[in-house]
């Protein structure tokens, strides 16, 4: 067991704010009521509801323009990627991408593969491609796939890395490498 030794901890919670399960379960209370046990990151919650505070618009001011500014970012990001994809041509492989999904079901690695199986293409891309062996080298090196293969989990990591792959292209096609 894990406890907080000096007291109780006193915080205050929106209904957005992580741990998220905290801050729902918290937030549906009425004044004086106790929520818990509540799975949380670091073990298990009991929470108590003391008041409830008014929220004003100065006080929210920063947390929405934070949101605004990260929001903006990410979508920029994505506005960024969508034209590297074009101006590169990235293209699926399917049977690539079938591949490296039925090794990483079968708990396979690229060496249980032929020569020309190893070097399939997964995704192409004007300047390079990502081929069957490097996937799954990149994939099995991240993390255990023992549990299962999830595979908007695979298509996700996949992702980061040819967005990293098609920026530093693209760094080198504009002359900033």
């Amino acid at each position: 067991f894990k406890i907080p030794v000096g007291g109780p901890q006193f915080t205050s919670y929106a209904p957005k704010d992580p741990p998220r399960r905290v801050a729902e379960a918290v937030s549906a209370l009425p004044v004086g009521q106790v929520a818990g046990p509540v799975d949380a990151p670091e073990g298990f919650v009991f929470a108590k509801v003391l008041e409830r505070l008014p929220v004003t618009l100065e006080a929210a001011e920063s947390k929405v323009t934070k949101w605004l500014q990260v929001a903006k970012r990410e979508a920029l990001r994505d506005v960024y990627y969508i034209s590297l994809q074009k101006s590169f041509d990235l293209q699926l492989d399917q049977q690539g991408m079938d591949r490296v999904l039925q090794c990483l079901q079968d708990g396979r690695d690229a060496a249980s593969l032929s020569e020309d199986e190893q070097h399939q293409p997964v995704y192409t891309y004007r300047g390079g491609a990502l081929d069957v062996a490097e996937a799954l080298s990149r994939l099995l090196g991240q993390a255990d796939r023992r549990a299962g293969v999830d595979e908007r989990e695979i298509f996700e990591a996949l992702r980061k890395d040819l967005r990293r792959r098609l920026v530093l292209l693209d760094a080198r096609v504009q002359g900033l490498d």
